[in-house]
């Protein structure tokens, strides 16, 4: 049988029909991909890095019962254009610049495991998504002069109950990048962000960061964490002609120094700040020096 005539002869004289995608589906298909909040962080100020933040806030609104009822990371990179807010709602397409990874591809999705409406402000306007059935839908709106702000941020409301967790000792009790979950009351079983394990990611994502230098965790919005590095350019090595041809489209290799600082409430502060929304403020406490990290970087050809 030939497939150009069943083709022909189908579209001729065949019945007509639609394919239909249930979009909730498909999306809960493709947050099988990311196992760990720490994901979701990653993606995010990947965005904003690629948008070339230098600064990104992680906020956390934590209620009396230390519950986390809402997110938001906000990044001073660029604001939209039109194309970044054609790309957010096209799930597929993901971001055809070959010198960015994220910007708004398919890994920004991921805010779904957390919100089941997400929000992003950028500039002078707002997008919502929002479910008719299981259809997903986008809104954009024109924020009011007195909410613009320099800042891109998204905003999520959770979609489950998910505990605030400050527990040094999950440093040495889980493995890396994994999804804990805690007994609440007698037989509920939560999920949970423990601060102490996303602010060491946040340290070792600044390592890979091209324009992020800092990034601060806030509760309540009070700041408990900030964590920031200092790149100095130590050395440039000059490639042999044979040697660029061969390997390197650059004509020297620069090498580099990453400095970090960490500054970080006590221990106290933070359960006080968790378990008394109220409270505005705590003591960030001094510095603490990171060991340097040498790194090797391509520089532009010469």
């Amino acid at each position: 049988m030939n497939v150009d005539e069943l083709k022909s002869k189908a579209v001729k004289a065949g019945k007509e029909g639609a394919v239909s995608v249930n979009q909730r589906d498909l999306i809960t298909k493709m947050l099988a991909r990311y196992s760990s909040d720490n994901v979701i962080v990653r993606e995010l100020v990947q965005n904003a890095d690629d948008a070339g933040a230098t600064k990104v806030v992680l906020s956390f609104e934590v209620d009396k019962n230390e519950s986390i009822t809402q997110f938001s990371l906000s990044n001073n990179g660029r604001t939209f254009a039109e194309v970044d807010w054609a790309r957010v709602v096209e799930i597929a397409n993901g971001n055809p610049d070959e010198s960015t990874v994220g910007m708004f591809g398919v890994g920004f999705y991921s805010v779904f495991a957390w919100a089941e409406e997400p929000v992003v402000i950028s500039g002078s306007d707002y997008m919502v998504f929002s479910w008719i059935g299981n259809q997903l839908r986008t809104h954009r709106a024109k924020l009011s002069d007195s909410n613009i702000s320099p800042d891109t941020q998204i905003l999520l409301k959770m979609r489950e109950p998910r505990r605030f967790v400050a527990d040094p000792a999950s440093l040495l009790s889980l493995p890396e990048g994994s999804d804990k979950r805690i007994k609440h009351g007698s037989a509920t079983v939560v999920p949970s962000i423990d601060f102490y394990r996303l602010s060491s990611f946040c340290a070792k994502m600044l390592c890979f960061t091209k324009t992020v230098g800092e990034i601060t965790i806030q509760i309540n919005r009070s700041a408990v964490f900030v964590v920031s590095k200092l790149k100095s350019q130590l050395k440039t090595h000059k490639l042999v002609p044979q040697l660029k041809s061969a390997f390197f489209q650059t004509s020297s290799l620069g090498e580099s120094l990453q400095t970090f600082e960490v500054r970080q409430c006590s221990h106290d502060d933070v359960l006080a700040v968790v378990k008394s929304p109220k409270k505005t403020s705590c003591d960030i406490g001094p510095s603490t020096g990171v060991a340097p990290r040498r790194s090797g970087g391509r520089r532009e050809a010469r």
